[in-house]
């Protein structure tokens, strides 16, 4: 029997995702459930990033993982199945939060982490005996080996690998979901497998990073320097997310450092304290030593990924506009600015439906209200959906400006930062970053000229990259 596991593009802005193949991260899900497939099934994936579906290759089964912002495309993909007469399963976050929205549109939806279950599923479907929902009622047991099937997908097409060692987390900040779907108690797999697991993982790798997609690698402080001290033989560049305040542990940001780590994405979310104590984020969010982090990161060698919310229930147009100074002033070469996104599953989504502040009648099928400004999807207290927009593409005009972006580049070349990652994402070679240093330093024409003849394109596509970028990040981890 022949599984055909995808990944769906994201609906919502699609547009921003038709960019240079390298650029996108690897589905750990799938390649995860592929490597728990018992041997008598063939398994293909099908990662819509960098792969096209062919709706008439033949398949029996179909399994679909997604993100909210995916949905839509999921219950498309699945009607072309039904069409052919194909079951569909769907599982991950958004299934797991809405099953029985998810149940309209496929045969079977899974509920939770499916490692554990997917091996039962698939001889429940053998046997012709597939359940309509399947409801993890344990979470999975970390400290099983699973080798996940990078054999599986075309690996040249990525421009980061991922690997997972911890799941869960401890903190309820009202607008993440991963404590509803993983749970709050923090999980380890062991040092050793996730040893093995680097290992395998590196003869795939062909000079890419890793990326460690915990959602807080550092939960466990004595865990993490463990797990540090045990990656860094293999030499291998990766980044990951965690909140500012581990940079009052030099220690750990020595080891990282030591271990690889180039760059660790930061939810600063917002400059307002106000804010964060809305967000139930003021246990790990000091905005007052927001600055003092970020220097003590950059210190180390290990650039800064910021991701800030702007629309909050205390932000106003000027507060908001405070976020691209403060990047610029603490030289955040690459961040994320994205309005709230009121997940299924979380508080913040209760709450807003108890306001009537929700733009979207259901967030999934994103059956859009009257006059919704996309992507703004909630209504802001203190200024209009609209406006918001305008001022999140504002934003991003000037951090993306070349003068800007390239100000803080520089800056953080010139620190020991980012010297093997995130230039590379924007440049392919180094007599680009020639023409750029010797244009940014001239006042002559030739540096207009440069800029308009050679680079201008990127600017534009780089634009699209930066915000692809954010919404991947973004979406994905703070579900």
């Amino acid at each position: 029997m022949k599984v055909l596991l995808i990944f769906p593009k994201h609906t919502h802005s699609r547009k921003h995702f038709d960019l240079e193949k390298g650029m996108f991260i690897t589905p750990l899900s799938l390649v995860t459930l592929a490597g728990c497939t018992p041997p008598e099934f063939e398994v293909k994936i099908i990662d819509e990033y960098v792969d096209i579906i062919n709706y008439e290759e033949k398949v029996d089964l179909v399994g679909i993982t997604a993100c909210s912002w995916q949905a839509k495309r999921v219950y498309e993909i699945a009607g072309e199945y039904k069409k052919r007469g194909i079951p569909v399963i769907m599982g991950g976050i958004h299934a797991s939060m809405v099953p029985e929205e998810a149940k309209q549109f496929v045969d079977s939806v899974v509920i939770g982490e499916a490692e554990e279950i997917w091996p039962e599923i698939l001889r429940d479907f053998q046997k012709g005996k597939l359940q309509e929902y399947y409801v993890i009622k344990e979470r999975p047991n970390l400290q099983k080996l699973i080798i996940p099937r990078w054999d599986l997908l075309r690996l040249k097409n990525y421009g980061a690998l991922t690997i997972q060692t911890t799941r869960g987390c401890p903190y309820s900040c009202e607008f993440c979901s991963v404590q509803k779907f993983n749970g709050n108690k923090y999980r380890r797999k062991p040092i050793e497998h996730i040893v093995e697991e680097f290992k395998y993982l590196t003869k795939f790798l062909d000079n890419k990073q890793v990326f460690i997609v915990d959602d807080n690698i550092t939960v466990d402080r004595n865990f993490a320097k463990e797990l540090f001290k045990a990656i860094t033989p293999f030499k291998t560049k990766w980044f990951c997310q965690s909140p500012g305040k581990i940079a009052d542990d030099d220690e750990i940001l020595n080891l990282m450092k030591e271990a690889g780590c180039t760059y660790m994405g930061i939810g600063f979310e917002s400059l307002s304290k106000e804010n964060i104590i809305s967000m139930n984020k003021v246990h790990i969010n000091k905005v007052e030593e927001y600055e003092k982090y970020i220097k003590k990161i950059h210190n180390a060698g290990i650039a800064v990924y910021g991701f800030f919310m702007i629309g909050n229930d205390f932000d106003t147009e000027e507060s908001i506009m405070e976020i691209p100074e403060f990047i610029e002033k603490n030289n955040i070469v690459f961040s994320t600015i994205l309005p709230p996104i009121p997940f299924p599953g979380t508080a913040l989504f209760d709450r807003l439906k108890k306001e009537n502040r929700l733009e979207v009648d259901n967030f999934g099928l994103m059956e859009y209200k009257e006059n919704i400004s996309e992507p703004v999807l909630i209504k802001p207290k203190n200024i209009s959906a609209k406006k918001l927009k305008e001022i999140q593409l504002q934003i991003l005009k000037k951090l993306n400006n070349l003068d800007s972006l390239f100000s803080r580049l520089i800056k953080a070349w010139a620190r020991g930062v980012l010297t093997n990652h995130g230039v590379g994402y924007f440049l392919k070679t180094k007599f680009r970053l020639f023409l750029l240093l010797v244009s940014n330093f001239s006042n002559s024409p030739v540096r207009k000229f440069l800029w308009k003849c050679i680079l201008s394109k990127y600017n534009q596509k780089f634009s699209s990259i930066t915000l692809s970028l954010n919404s991947y990040f973004s979406v994905f981890e703070k579900q």
